[in-house]
């Protein structure tokens, strides 16, 4: 069961932001009152750009203390783009910047690192929103992480069977890691995402692989194989290609593959989900690819239900490999029309319980300094439909039972 929430100090102060153009949604309508940060004082304007002040709540959020967490291992955040942050932009979300710092030990930056961030126009690129959030978390003290080198699924726009073929995809990958790796600190990160979401369950392509053009321009058996070990790895040569090149560019960064959908395996879809990620991991290993761990994201669903032993069993063969875990995009909504039906009570209760569950069976498996967290922290700002509330804090950055949830496994994992 979740902690009880009352044991952490509340706020009162309310907050509203509107739609985020880089994909997220705001809860919480503006009002024409005066908005209350909970953290700091900050300056907006409304629809009518009119000035607003906010005004500093008289009681600080308690952050979760570095020594409750068990074992060493670390929690973070999920950090938006920079216009969210700066008080001198009619985006800025007040308080955020603060809620952020105070309850994290590792940032990860939810889209300054992306491919299509990085280089949206081919051969363009754009580095100094990337610099930028290094040396913010630099300045904060946190350790940061790099989310992600090369994403098909979210893809750089540019990228098509006109540009993207059998004899380009190398270029395009070494000119990519190129750029990212000149970024000022770059070096510093704590661990890197190579490639994300490669798998699904459908078995539509051999190993389980998600169709897309990196696929087909390296698929397997029209290409060479970029491995050490030659024979062994069976998938498309794009993914061989970029561990090895990543390595290349980060000779001392621990590489994880990230992955969607690997925690509620409760339909043969995510049976043989996590069986072709295993399969991958497990070859890639074997020919050679330097594949330190895997990033298992953590969005959790409750209309999927759960079951602990199948996730223990997965996390198991992980590990069975030589490979860390850590979960890097943590929240729990709904995932249908019944949150429209919930109330926050019940809503909070169920998301909490299987937050809980999930991290006490999945907290087994981590290990001293590997990270746990939140694909952001305030229900202000998520991606998921407008009326969830996916995260630990509310849009009034009240910690709600997820928090205590997170929090209460995290003290008491082994």
């Amino acid at each position: 069961m979740a902690g009880q929430i009352d044991k952490l100090p509340l706020i009162d102060a309310t907050h509203g932001v509107g739609h985020d153009g880089e994909g997220f949604a705001g809860r919480f309508p503006l009002t024409e009152a005066t908005v209350r940060s909970a953290i700091s004082g900050a300056t907006r304007r409304d629809a009518s750009g009119r000035a607003r002040t906010t005004t500093a709540a008289a009681i600080p959020l308690a952050p979760l203390p570095r020594e409750i967490i068990g074992n060493g291992r670390l929690f973070g955040t999920a950090v938006p783009q920079a216009f969210r942050l700066d008080p001198a932009d009619a985006r800025h979300i007040p308080g955020l910047l603060d809620l952020l710092t105070a309850h994290s030990d590792i940032w990860v930056f939810d889209n300054d690192f992306q491919p299509a961030a990085i280089q949206p126009v081919q051969n363009v690129f754009r580095l100094s929103a990337a610099q930028e959030a290094v040396a913010r978390a630099i300045n904060a003290g946190k350790a940061w992480r790099l989310h992600s080198l090369v994403y098909p699924t979210h893809d750089m726009p540019w990228i098509n069977a006109s540009t993207l073929s059998g004899t380009t995809y190398m270029s395009i990958i070494d000119q990519h890691l190129n750029a990212i790796a000149s970024v000022k600190d770059v070096q510093s990160a704590y661990n890197i995402d190579v490639t994300n979401e490669l798998f699904d369950g459908l078995g539509t392509l051999p190993g389980g692989y998600r169709p897309n053009q990196w696929y087909t321009a390296s698929a397997p058996g029209t290409v060479g194989d970029s491995c050490p070990n030659k024979g062994i790895y069976d998938g498309p040569d794009w993914v061989a290609y970029l561990f090895l090149k990543a390595r290349e560019a980060f000779p001392h960064t621990p590489l994880y593959l990230c992955h969607d959908q690997c925690e509620q395996i409760t339909s043969p879809y995510h049976v043989e989900h996590n069986a072709s990620i295993l399969n991958f991991l497990r070859k890639g290993l074997d020919a050679g690819l330097p594949i330190d761990g895997l990033n298992m994201q953590g969005h959790l669903s409750l209309r999927r239900g759960f079951d602990a032993a199948k996730l223990r069993e997965f996390m198991a063969g992980v590990k069975q490999l030589g490979l860390r875990i850590m979960i890097g995009e943590l929240d729990c909504r709904a995932g249908d029309d019944s949150f429209k039906t919930l109330t926050t009570a019940e809503y909070d209760l169920r998301c909490s319980d299987l937050i809980r569950r999930f991290l006490d069976v999945a907290l087994e498996f981590l290990g001293p300094g590997d990270p746990v967290i939140s694909w952001g922290l305030s229900d202000n700002r998520h991606p998921w439909t407008a009326g969830e509330r996916p995260l630990p804090f509310d849009v009034f950055y009240q910690p709600k039972p997820q928090y205590a949830a997170i929090r209460d496994a995290l003290k008491e994992a082994q």
